[in-house]
């Protein structure tokens, strides 16, 4: 093991890291990969028109843009397809403290990995809201899960998934002091 790699298992082991997380991560669980679902949407919802973009934002948004096609639809086509459990990466995750987890991924694979795995270390709490303050005893027993681009369960402006490029914008400016952070 390299020196480098030598740090980073010590910070893991110790609780002063923190996961990014994105597609290629629930992957192993069975769901689609971004340009994947975004062929299955453009399957569904635009059936023989030429779909010149493999991206989920630019799929999307024509989808919505499309005349007669209703949101909840999409959204819940997309929750169909992310049906899945977690895999055994994701219940490991859970054997190690955590800082923050941040992800851009829709599912709830982490946290359903978290709510129950039996040897887990920290409770997981998601966070969509502006909100990001927690306590010193907090750091210890809970690990906050960032989804960042919403999750499939997401109801409202803050935990709704962010499907077109205005929902995409929109979430840059609602989460701009926690980008701001992340970019610091």
């Amino acid at each position: 093991m390299d020196p480098q790699q030598a740090r980073l298992f010590k910070k893991v082991k110790s609780g002063k890291a923190v996961l990014f997380i994105g597609a290629g991560a629930s992957h192993g669980a069975g769901p689609p990969l971004g340009g994947e679902l975004a062929a299955q949407i453009h399957q569904e919802f635009l059936p023989g028109a030429p779909n010149p973009a493999q991206d989920l934002t630019e799929v999307c948004t024509r989808v919505l843009d499309t005349p007669g096609v209703d949101r909840v639809t999409v959204e819940e086509f997309i929750r169909s397809k992310l049906d899945f459990q977690p895999s055994p990466a994701h219940r490991a995750l859970c054997r190690n403290r955590w800082q923050a987890i941040f992800t851009t991924n829709y599912d709830d694979l982490i946290a359903t990995a978290y709510r129950t795995a039996p040897d887990r270390r920290q409770r997981c709490d998601a966070c969509f809201g502006r909100d990001f303050t927690r306590s010193q005893s907090d750091y210890i027993d809970v690990v906050r899960l960032f989804k960042l681009m919403g999750c499939l369960t997401g109801r409202d402006e803050h935990s709704q998934m962010a499907l077109s490029r205005s929902d995409y914008n929109r979430k840059l400016r609602q989460r701009g002091p926690l980008f701001k952070m992340l970019f610091d």
